[in-house]
C-alpha cells in the first residue's frame, strides 16, 4: 500500500453515539505484550484482545488505553450500532483523498493502518469494502484527508 502524506498522528476516537446513550466499554482480557496502543481497532480471538488487520473480521472496539507489558485487562470502546467514531479519509490517489459528497451513507469502505514515523488509522477510500459507512462530514466537503464521523457495519462488528 502506498504510503500517505498525513500531518502527525491521528487515533480514532468516539465522536459520538447516534442516540445520545453512553457509550458501551468493556474490560477485556488481553495477552501478555501485545503491543498494542490507545485508539488502535481491536478483535477479540480465543477471548482476547488482538489488533483488527483484515477487512471482514468482527471488530469489537477502540482501545481506550494501552495494552499492559504483562497479561491483565484493557478497557474497549465497543462499537455499536451507536457508535460514531471520528477518523480521516484517504485515497491510493492523493486527487481522491478529498471528503466528497459521494462519501456520505452511500458507500462502504474498509479501515487502515499506517505505521512509521506518523501512524494512524483512515477510512481507506481506495477500497469498496465492508467494514464502515460514513455517515457525517466533520471537515467540509472538498477537505483533503478530512475528518468523518463513521459506523461500524452490522456483519463486521461483533456486537450488534
Amino acid at each position: 500500500m502506498t504510503t500517505l502524506a498525513y500531518a502527525g498522528t491521528y487515533h480514532p476516537r468516539l465522536g459520538k453515539m447516534f442516540d445520545t446513550t453512553h457509550p458501551v466499554v468493556w474490560h477485556c482480557p488481553v495477552a501478555a505484550a501485545e503491543g498494542l496502543y490507545s485508539g488502535d481497532f481491536v478483535l477479540r480471538t480465543s477471548g482476547l484482545i488482538v489488533e483488527y488487520t483484515s477487512a471482514g473480521a468482527a471488530l469489537l472496539g477502540i482501545l481506550k488505553e494501552d495494552t499492559p507489558v504483562a497479561a491483565g485487562e484493557v478497557e474497549v470502546l465497543v462499537c455499536t450500532s451507536m457508535t460514531g467514531i471520528r477518523i480521516p479519509v484517504h485515497h491510493d490517489t492523493i486527487l481522491s483523498s478529498d471528503i466528497e459528497e459521494a462519501d456520505h451513507g452511500k458507500a462502504t469502505y474498509d479501515l487502515a493502518f499506517v505505521g512509521g514515523n506518523a501512524p494512524h488509522w483512515y477510512v481507506d477510500k481506495s477500497t469498496t469494502g465492508t467494514a464502515v459507512t460514513i455517515q457525517q462530514f466533520v471537515d467540509p466537503v472538498g477537505t483533503v484527508n478530512g475528518h468523518v464521523l463513521i459506523t461500524v457495519n452490522y456483519g463486521t462488528r461483533e456486537v450488534s
